[in-house]
């Protein structure tokens, strides 16, 4: 196992800047926690510099510890729910980490550890395939139930208000104009002139 202690990686260890005790950042940097080769901890750090995955890391991470404390009131110790935050978010992208099988570990203090195994993305293939498959039916049932929604009666009210105002500009001209233009249509006996600078048609 390889530690970020014992791998100095100058590439991943600047992704890895600005963080806060929570963070992917923080976790990684640490002691605690260790991979099976220095290019596999180079990948994952490549990887969750990703703004996108730091967002679903922390929320994980959140997940996990309100999990623990409804199973105990002690919970469960917080470099666990990172370690399960790291690996609850690979697994939700893990086309972005290393295709082959690898492992993390996490030293919980006091003799306890936690190791995960990550399946390469071959044996994966069909669960992959049903996820894209269900992300792409949730997209598609959400548009069919926005084209079938009620429209909302205020949005309504606007857009035939919108409505009046297109309508008042025909051909490009002004509204005014286009209102002159409109009587003229009504009333074409009436006949319609400019008006010249002193006032008369």
């Amino acid at each position: 196992m390889v530690s970020v202690s014992s791998f100095n990686n100058t590439a991943a260890l600047t992704l890895l800047k600005g963080d806060t005790p929570n963070s992917v950042s923080s976790f990684m940097n640490s002691s605690v926690f260790k991979v099976q080769s220095g290019e596999i901890f180079t990948a994952i750090s490549t990887a969750m510099a990703s703004e996108e995955l730091q967002k679903d890391f922390k929320a994980f991470f959140k997940e996990a510890m309100d999990a623990g404390f409804r199973t105990s009131a002690e919970g469960i110790h917080p470099d666990n729910g990172r370690h399960i935050a790291l690996v609850h978010t690979i697994m939700e992208h893990r086309t972005k980490f290393p295709p082959e099988e690898f492992t993390i570990h996490t030293d919980l203090g006091d003799g306890a550890s936690i190791t995960t195994t990550i399946p390469s993305i071959v044996s994966m293939k069909g669960d992959l395939f049903a996820a894209d498959m269900a992300k792409k039916q949730a997209a598609y049932d959400e548009a069919v139930a926005l084209q079938n929604a009620e429209p909302d009666p205020e949005l309504v009210k606007i857009g035939a208000m919108a409505q009046v105002v297109k309508t008042l500009v025909v051909n490009g001209q002004e509204p005014d104009t286009a209102l002159l233009l409109n009587e003229a249509e009504r009333n074409p006996g009436r006949g319609y002139q400019e008006e010249d600078a002193t006032g008369t048609r």
